[in-house]
């Protein structure tokens, strides 16, 4: 089993990742993370990402670019952990 983190889970994408994981066996959702974090799901939603407490494997990322930094940073220092990229706009920056 996969454990997820999806930052922009409140998003549009955010959702077609959350409709399309809750159909599998292999993987699932521990923890999201969006700046509107009142919503109502069925994982723990944090404002942060340095706030998740749950442990994952992977962070599904579909929020900002300024989010970047703090999601690598996030791998960085919880070995093991790798991010998929999937917000637009970044710069060569």
């Amino acid at each position: 089993m996969t454990d997820i983190i999806l930052c922009g889970c409140g998003g549009k994408m955010g959702l077609a990742v959350r409709t399309l994981i809750s159909g599998r066996e292999d993987c699932r959702i521990v923890a999201g993370v969006d700046l509107a974090q009142k919503l109502s799901l069925e994982f723990p939603v944090y404002a942060a990402l340095g706030a998740v407490n749950e442990p994952a494997q992977v962070i599904i990322d579909f929020s900002h670019p300024t989010a970047l930094t703090d999601i690598l940073e996030y791998c960085r220092s919880h070995k093991g952990v790798s991010a998929v990229l999937c917000t637009t706009g970044y710069t060569e920056k």
